[in-house]
């Protein structure tokens, strides 16, 4: 019963931050060309040909790969 009325309180909470975030996207201008994508690209086609049930990120900082997750798991 409460599912019912969380979704739209949700969406309606939620509609000022998306429509912020959205606008800062798209008047963002790129300056220089940024690397990491393609790493990360070849990063997830190689995995992608490998299939691993989980992948074990040993690396500096925060990256791409802990937020990437098969929707199977």
């Amino acid at each position: 019963m409460q599912e019912i009325f969380k979704t739209p309180i949700k969406s309606a909470l939620n509609f000022c931050p998306r429509w912020v975030c959205r606008r800062e996207f798209k008047r963002q201008t790129f300056i220089r060309f940024n690397e990491r994508p393609v790493e990360f690209g070849f990063v997830f086609r190689k995995l992608a040909q490998i299939y691993p049930r989980k992948v074990l990120d040993i690396g500096t900082g925060t990256t791409a790969l802990p937020h990437f997750r098969h929707p199977q798991n």
